[in-house]
């Protein structure tokens, strides 16, 4: 069980969803102005909320992956050449921005100008903490299983894929008339375009995975594992789904359909990263 390290993998896929949700919602502020300025700014309070939240879990439960947690300041010391100290201080700066972002959407929501910079602004630290903390098992070519592309995209498509099905969820809340059906249309391409990211990605994997010994091994731990298939489930077909009700479907869909999407693919993803850690953490010695 140690070979999962769960306190990584909360930390990550939290962390990451938190990022996704700003992402989502700065993606409408750029494309969907009016809607933003509307309806948009009352019903997305709470996402952004729910990422400053999900990213202030996200840190805390990182603690428990420490020796000895009243030392943690010990590991911001590093930055000059530690990708894990750099990680951490990105994650402290995204946090600092996302409640900066918090505060403008619930207390000067009617500035239009504030919620699109801060929020760009929080995204684009939102984007340098994922590629952060991916660096950090990228950076060790000792385990050709994380030294690759895929584990970039893999930590981006978590917080896309969470983040784009919370803010979807939001956005359909009201009355008919208050929901405007191009910004359904825009988040279903959306989701579109990171099922085809993840379904490339997950392809890679396998054509990597048939080089060093180390990958073959991990390969064949992720292949056969029940939880690669709950995410194939979870964080493939479901989004998938969703997809065509949003493109082909007459009817709007439903909230509860959304909800349940999003807790499969939340499932989904945590057993994706669980595989993440233990294809490689369960082959002892490590180096």
């Amino acid at each position: 069980m140690e070979a999962y390290e769960f306190p990584l993998v909360i930390f990550t896929v939290l962390s990451q969803w938190a990022v996704g949700i700003v992402l989502a919602v700065v993606l409408l502020e750029w494309l969907k102005p009016k809607f933003m300025n509307s309806f948009g700014k009352k019903v997305l309070k709470a996402p952004i909320l729910a990422s400053f939240l999900l990213s202030v879990i996200a840190a805390l439960t990182s603690m428990f992956h420490l020796n000895n947690p009243f030392k943690s300041y010990t590991s911001l010391l590093g930055s000059s050449h530690s990708w894990l100290s750099r990680e951490i201080i990105t994650v402290l700066i995204f946090n600092a921005f996302l409640l900066l972002l918090t505060y403008v959407w619930w207390k000067k929501a009617e500035s239009t100008s504030m919620r699109k910079g801060l929020g760009t602004v929080t995204a684009v630290f939102g984007i340098l903490m994922v590629i952060s903390s991916a660096t950090v098992y990228f950076s060790i070519p000792l385990h050709p299983t994380w030294h690759n592309w895929t584990t970039y995209a893999n930590f981006l498509l978590t917080g896309l894929l969470l983040g784009a099905l919370t803010v979807v969820y939001f956005a359909l809340k009201g009355k008919d008339e208050e929901r405007d059906s191009s910004v359904v249309r825009i988040l279903g391409i959306y989701l579109a375009l990171i099922i085809f990211a993840l379904i490339a990605t997950i392809g890679a994997f396998a054509l990597i995975s048939s080089g060093a010994e180390e990958s073959q091994f991990a390969a064949t731990i992720s292949f056969t594992s029940i939880l690669f298939w709950i995410r194939i489930f979870g964080s493939l077909l479901i989004p998938t789904s969703l997809v065509i009700i949003f493109m082909f479907g007459k009817k709007m869909i439903s909230l509860n359909y959304v909800l349940a999407a999003t807790f499969l693919v939340l499932l989904g993803e945590v057993s994706g990263r669980m595989i993440f850690y233990s294809s490689v953490m369960s082959q002892y010695p490590w180096f």
